[in-house]
This record gives structure tokens, sequence and C-alpha cells, in this order.
């Protein structure tokens, strides 16, 4: 699996999927690599500003099914890590309507490409940005989804959910919502402190032993 699969979207299931017929779907898959995926949040107009993302999935009660759409220009989801070639399913953010209401940004699983050919699905559109200043490794990129039916299940269900009939059960708190974002940054910060930590440590080391430059000619360089 992507590194940020596994440490950002891998985190989303675990935390927001408590409900077991959904947990028993996609975690051993994931579990076992057997997709490719990523978070898919930051939209060309807003990213950190969850409020006021524009992408939306609006449930049909008929169907069972939510439809996910990017109904502007600026709703593109932009800069995903893995989205441009990688990725096959993601864990998208958009706002949720039911029963004609909006309940805010919602977490959502969807496929955006064939397991088998790699193509994208029906109604995805979905690429590569292109060069970037750095991490060129990586493969940031844009998504769009046109009328995208997913089954009602796909939702993560961990603090609120949607009943077959429509009906919208809001979390205990609405601050619930942030509990899988929060502790990814969190441990974001420690894994960068550990990478920093061990560079420390290696400079250090490096540092009792390291000869540079002469005081005294002929009398061999000194440690620093």
């Amino acid at each position: 699996m992507c590194s940020l699969f596994s440490t950002w979207s891998l985190t989303w299931l675990e935390l927001e999927w408590k409900r077991e017929e959904q947990a028993n779907i996609w975690i051993p898959k994931a579990l076992k690599g057997e997709f490719i995926g990523t978070y898919a949040q930051t939209e060309m107009a807003h990213g950190t500003n969850l409020k006021k993302l524009e992408t939306t999935a609006t449930y049909d009660p008929q169907t069972r099914e939510f439809v996910l759409n990017s109904p502007t220009i600026s709703s593109a989801k932009w800069i995903p890590g893995n989205l441009g070639k990688s990725a096959n399913f993601i864990v998208v953010m958009a706002q949720l309507y039911t029963l004609g209401k909006c309940y805010g940004p919602h977490a959502f699983m969807v496929q955006i490409r064939d397991p088998t050919t790699h193509m994208p699905m029906p109604g995805v559109e979905v690429g590569d940005i292109g060069p970037k200043i750095g991490i060129n490794s990586n493969d940031n990129g844009y998504l769009r989804l046109h009328n995208i039916r997913i089954p009602r299940l796909n939702t993560l269900m961990g603090h609120s959910k949607v009943s077959l009939e429509g009906k919208f059960s809001a979390p205990v708190h609405s601050k619930l919502a942030y509990t899988s974002m929060m502790y990814v940054r969190s441990m974001m910060v420690g894994l960068m402190g550990l990478g920093l930590a061990q560079a420390a440590t290696i400079a250090t080391r490096y540092g009792c032993v390291r000869r540079q430059g002469e005081i005294l000619d002929g009398q061999g360089e000194v440690k620093i």
C-alpha cells in the first residue's frame, strides 16, 4: 500500500468504520494491500476549511446509494498524493445531502479506477497534475466526480450515519468528525520528530570523530 494510505486513509477506516458490516468488508482488504488508496480532501478552492468544500454526496433513498458530484471547477480535488496514477480507491470528503438538507462534510469510500485495467471508472475524471517544485516522485493528482453512485455502506459511519430511509443521525458531538484528522496530524508530528532525532543522533556521533582542517601546517586535521 502507499505510505499515505497506510498512515492516513487506513486510519480513517479503522477509526471511522466502527460498524462491523463495514469494517469486515474493507479493513482486511486494506491490511492485505489488496487495493491502493489515498485521501482526497483538498480542492481547488478550499482545503482545511472543511465547511466550504464543494464536492457533494446526495443520498438516493430509492436505490440506497449516494450520488457524488464535483459541481464546479473549483470543487475539483487537487494535489492528493498517489491520486495521479496509483490509487484505485479513495476516501473522499464531500458535503452530505439527504432529504433535501446538507449535513456538512463526511467521508466516503469511492472506487476511481478499475482494479484490473487501472482505467478510470465511468464518470471519474482523474489525472496527474504534472511537474512540481519538489517531490516529483509522488504522483499528486486531480479528481472530478460526475454522478458517481456508491452504496450507502461506503459512507464512513463511525460517528454519524444515514438510515435506509435517508434519516441522518448526528454524532454525540460534532467535533468527533475531526477525530481521525487530529490523530493523523499528531502522528505526523511524531514521525517528523523521530526523523529529526535520528538525523541529530547521526550528526552528533559523526561530529565526535570527524576531523576537519589543520590548525598548524603538517600537524594533520583536528577533531571538530
